[in-house]
């Protein structure tokens, strides 16, 4: 399929110099991983050492190396060797800025680039070199691709520095789509276009794309045979030759592979190296189970292009379009259909779906079909776009669906879960075997529609698996499961019981701005199954305390804990109001703050029409961001027409976190958030603190019989807290005494659930394997497997699904100053992690709020404007109205 230029030979080598007296290096080693655990890797110190002293070795002066290094703490000692060397963690802020701005400093000819430690293909197939930031739920680090790129560009001395040599020891695994779906793009580190296209590059990979690269005995094994190469082809005093290193080293992998010590293929691309660029990236090899499907796939679709009338084009562009992916070369037959199928685990499933569309009397009746599907790949027979369209589905939802789901794979099918998180069940069911009849993915999935209707959700989940049952001829299968499903759950016909209203997905309430006496009046829909329905007008002007009355009883009626997302449309300059504090509960054993229950944003109707387009474009990224992406706005120095401008100049940040709280400049504050509705911007966090809650002491909360001070304020505290070690234990929120820093202060990112990966190696998906979640095993370069004497690692519980992505600072000791503390609770909730858990991981924030009424985070705000949900259309005179 894939044709290469010619490339160098040890007979035709491309010299370097003979030292590297004028050279530079930057050495990136990364061991120690905030996930911790197995995700921690033992070599690739040593690896980076290794690599210095045959750098120091043939000439390079030691304050010429830059040594990026986050090590495990048994390893720190060993960098005690180069006193000489420069030495800075390997963070993501301290990468940047060495490969952004540092670089352009560079005098001499020739820079080696070095990097070791954990590497994986990240979304759109891109290859990411992992920073030590990185957890099982925020798997964030560099962009490959664009780390080279930046070698051509303005970062680097156009004049001086005339080659550059690049060695990554890193794995290259790649994820499965469910595994991809939260997995964010690698972060490009520059933007830069390559203007220097003459600058020699050498980049050697320690692997092939979608594999592994083997760690063992605390050295990575490709460093260690390169750098072993190095020193022997290389002597001092003869000039440095990387074309016949790298001979020598191919041929070395290729005897370790025929001994069967490992399955690693090194890759190399070179650029302007012997005045050609080429790459060296050999197809991977396949066992005997793939190359049994690979026969099988082939000679499906010779069947179908020996038919006349198909055509190879129409069918190779319906695969590129379900793979959303690619091939790596020509597609000139059956063959490479074949192999480009095999690239994803659903690929051979959709490869014989398109031959049957194209010639379906060359692939026999549907039972046939279908038979041939199982043999050739039994544990996966979605369609690639109908996988990636339920894990769309369940990542948009949070985890009081997925636990549905869960429960639902164990109540229907008897399915024994290795994990709950919806795409690991999905995998499990799709790989349940279930005859011939409608397979027990599909029943698990109409019997959890049934047990969420009404909702958006489960009409999707429905119109998911009967567009699949369709395209399996099973339609009345499903429809009668479907039936089925719903006496189940007691929801035959569709209706509620009478009296009681279905729970809804949102509840939009729009508040008019206050009167002169404060006064307000609202209208209220709600978002559910059937679309938008108007449910409450109320034309009369009320104060806030007899209207939150009012939105209790209609949120008692609809909503529904942790499942409806609660939007206030406010007027501009109202929309500092803190909605989240409202009180709800009148009627019931306990009252508590709005935001306690439900997902609490505010949105804005006004002013948006102006920058529509850019308001929608911000959104768009929002699905693939990370909170840390979010622009960091301060309100106060700048003016708004400053403010205005920085954000049109910063179209590509998702949204903004405002730097300072509202007590520093409350009309500063509405004045900013105004501008940014203004200039499109869809998602702002802020720290609502007012004036009045600076003192540093809080505020203090009323008696159980007095009267609140203002409508939405805090539930009162317990007259007494306990004391002791005994109420340390007994109240997770008690604040810590003694020494101990307040637990709101910004510390690693941790989240609310932590998962252990479960196995030692990361290895690419077969199509037949047991796909392994992204979150589970640490995506990095492969560790030799334990002796038969070692202990199993502990495992521990799957996290709970999306909304605990964001890191959520759960404890609650009040800040020295509650303007501090709200910024710094600020700070930790947009530090890392998915930016579309955000509104899910404030309500759990305030949820620890409201146990504890001085918490330094309880006046913090969200500003979450969707475009797809707009207000809706002028309430009809037909609506339900209340007057006083």
């Amino acid at each position: 399929m894939t044709s290469y230029p010619p490339r160098a030979t040890p007979h035709d080598p491309v010299h370097g110099p003979t030292d590297l007296s004028d050279a530079h290096a930057v050495l990136v080693a990364v061991e120690e991983y905030a996930e911790g655990g197995d995700w921690n890797l033992n070599g690739p110190a040593e690896d980076a050492l290794s690599m210095m002293r045959w750098l120091i070795g043939r000439g390079m002066p030691q304050d010429r190396i830059t040594l990026l290094a986050s090590p495990l703490a048994r390893n720190e000692v060993r960098f005690a060797e180069f006193p000489g060397v420069t030495r800075r963690p390997a963070d993501r802020p301290t990468v940047k800025r060495v490969f952004r701005e540092e670089l352009c400093d560079l005098r001499g000819d020739w820079l080696w680039v070095y990097w070791a430690g954990h590497g994986v293909q990240m979304r759109g197939n891109r290859w990411g070199l992992l920073y030590p930031e990185s957890s099982s739920n925020d798997l964030s680090g560099v962009d490959v691709d664009n780390l080279v790129s930046l070698l051509g560009t303005v970062h680097l001395p156009a004049q001086r520095v005339r080659r550059a040599t690049v060695v990554i020891d890193a794995c290259r695994s790649a994820l499965s789509p469910a595994e991809a779906a939260f997995v964010r793009e690698p972060e490009p580190l520059t933007e830069e276009p390559q203007t220097n296209r003459e600058r020699k590059i050498f980049l050697m990979r320690a692997s092939q794309s979608g594999a592994a690269a083997k760690n063992t005995d605390g050295q990575g094994l490709f460093t260690s045979t390169l750098v072993g190469l190095l020193h022997e082809r290389n002597p001092v005093g003869a000039p440095i030759d990387l074309d016949t290193t790298w001979a020598h080293l191919e041929a070395k992998f290729e005897a370790l592979r025929a001994a069967g010590e490992t399955v690693q293929v090194p890759t190399l691309h070179v650029r302007n190296w012997a005045e050609s660029a080429y790459d060296n990236e050999p197809p991977p090899a396949a066992d005997e189970e793939s190359r049994e499907v690979r026969q099988q796939l082939t000679w499906a679709a010779q069947a179908v292009l020996d038919t006349p009338g198909t055509s190879l084009a129409r069918i190779a562009q319906g695969l590129s379009r379900e793979l959303a992916t690619h091939p790596a070369g020509e597609v000139n037959g059956p063959a490479d259909l074949a192999a480009w199928a095999l690239t994803r685990p659903h690929g051979p499933a959709t490869l014989l779906h398109l031959l049957n569309e194209a010639a379906p009397e060359a692939t026999g009746d549907a039972v046939e079909r279908r038979r041939l599907a199982l043999r050739v790949s039994p544990d996966r027979w979605l369609l690639c776009g109908e996988y990636d369209a339920l894990v769309r589905l369940l990542d948009a939802e949070e985890q009081p669906a997925h636990a549905v789901l869960a429960d639902t794979a164990g109540d229907v099918v008897g399915l024994v879960l290795d994990s709950g998180h919806p795409v690991r069940v999905v995998d499990q069911l799709e790989a349940v075997r279930g005859e011939l009849g409608l397979p027990p993915l599909l029943r698990t999935v109409e019997h959890t529609a049934a047990a969420l209707m009404p909702s958006r959700f489960a009409e999707g989940l429905r119109d998911w698996s009967l567009c699949c049952a369709k395209r399996l001829g099973l339609e009345a299968a499903l429809l009668e499961r479907r039936e089925v499903a719903e006496k189940a759950a007691g929801r035959a016909g569709g209706g509620a019981p009478p009296g009681s209203a279905a729970a809804v997905d949102c509840v939009q309430i729009r508040l008019s701005g206050p009167d002169g006496d404060g006064r307000r009046t609202y209208q209220v829909w709600t978002y559910g199954a059937g679309g938008a329905e108007t449910r409450v007008v109320d034309d009369t002007p009320k104060e806030l305390a007899a209207l939150q009355r009012d939105l209790d009883d209609v949120l008692a009626r609809y909503a529904r804990p942790g499942r409806t997302r609660v939007e206030f449309f406010l007027a501009e300059r109202d929309l500092g109001l803190p909605v989240h504090r409202f009180r709800i509960g009148a009627n019931q054993p306990v009252q508590r703050s709005l935001g306690t229950d439900f997902d609490v944003v505010v949105r804005c109707a006004e002013q948006r029409a102006f920058n529509e387009a850019i308001w929608r474009s911000r959104w768009a990224k929002a699905a693939a961001s990370g909170v840390e992406d979010l622009d960091r706005l301060p309100t106060a120095g700048l003016t708004p027409q400053q403010i205005y401008g920085r954000l049109q100049t910063r179209q590509h940040k998702p949204g903004v976190v405002f730097t300072e709280p509202a007590a520093r400049r409350p009309e500063a504050l509405a004045e900013a958030l105004t501008i940014c509705v203004f200039a499109g911007v869809p998602i702002v966090a802020w720290d609502g603190t007012p004036e009045a809650d600076c003192t540093g002491a809080g505020t203090t909360p009323p008696g159980p019989e007095a009267a609140p001070p203002h409508p939405y304020a805090a539930p009162a505290a317990p007259a007494a807290a306990p004391t002791g070690p005994q109420a340390a234990a007994s109240d997770p929120y008690a604040a810590p005494t003694g020494p101990q820093a307040p637990a709101w202060a910004p510390q690693a990112a941790a989240t609310e659930a932590s998962t252990t990966p479960p196995g030692p190696e990361a290895a690419a998906l077969g199509p037949g394997a047991a796909p392994a979640a992204a979150w589970a095993t640490p995506p990095g370069r492969e560790v030799a497997p334990a002796g038969p004497g070692a202990a199993p690692a502990a495992a521990e519980a799957a996290p709970a699904g999306p909304g605990t992505a964001v890191s959520c600072p759960d404890a609650t000791a009040p800040a020295p100053g509650a303007e501090e503390g709200g910024q710094a609770v600020l700070r930790q909730l947009t530090a890392s992690g998915r930016l579309t858990a955000l509104p899910a991981a404030l309500r759990t924030l305030r949820s620890h709020c409201d146990a504890q009424d001085d918490h330094p985070g309880r006046h913090l705000a969200l500003l979450w404007d969707d475009p797809e949900r707009p207000l809706p259309a002028p309430l009809a005179l037909s609506a339900p109205r209340r007057h006083s």
